[in-house]
């Protein structure tokens, strides 16, 4: 299943990149970064599990880049000054969140609890649904790609959100843990098929 993931975040990213080139658009060169991103972490993540080098830290750290090219697509596409400054203002909380509790030297087990990009991406997710509701441009829901992008991103990261930190917040036993790590590759399986095919349409 990892292999078929990374192979759809490489096709989501390709659609990205080609969309964005013929439209030119700000929203789209953001959403292009941001699956790169996604698809960067993913495959680097694989090749140091498959040499058995602990690769937590390197998700926790890498994160930030997420959630720059999030924060840069929100701003991109946010209509709303309010929700505009939400947005920078949940950005600079949650940055500096983060570098507070890795400036602390808090234990792994910790941070990886107070996966602050992941927060970002879902509030912020959330404040550019509600957007979309007063900007929709005369479009449906259904016929809003942005709307279903976003809608498929803040659901699947918290999807992937609940799985990683419920093996650091409670004690599991392995196989168990085993069904968190299958939902969440799923998770972003189904987040990159979907982008993809929302993409297509724009």
């Amino acid at each position: 299943m990892s292999h078929a993931t990374i192979a759809v975040q490489l096709v989501s990213m390709l659609t990205a990149f080609s969309t964005w080139l013929k439209l030119r658009t700000s929203a789209l060169r953001w959403m292009a970064l941001y699956v790169t991103i996604e698809f960067c972490r993913s495959s680097i993540g694989r090749i140091t599990a498959h040499y058995s080098i602990n690769n937590h830290k390197f998700f926790l750290y890498s994160g930030l880049l997420t959630q720059v090219a999030f924060f840069l697509f929100s701003l991109s596409i946010l209509k709303d000054q309010k929700r505009r400054r939400f947005t920078q203002w949940a950005y600079g909380v949650t940055l500096t969140a983060f570098l507070l509790i890795a400036v602390f030297q808090l234990p792994l087990s910790v941070r990886m609890i107070f996966m602050f990009p992941y927060i970002f991406e879902i509030v912020v997710g959330v404040s550019i649904l509600n957007d979309r509701i007063y900007h929709h441009e005369g479009k449906r829901f259904n016929e809003d790609p942005w709307s279903i992008i976003t809608m498929v991103i803040v659901l699947t990261v918290s999807i992937s959100f609940i799985c990683i930190i419920s093996a650091p917040l409670i004690k599991l036993p392995g196989p168990i843990i085993n069904v968190f790590i299958c939902t969440n590759i799923i998770s972003v399986f189904v987040r990159n098929c979907l982008i993809t095919n929302q993409l297509w349409k724009l």
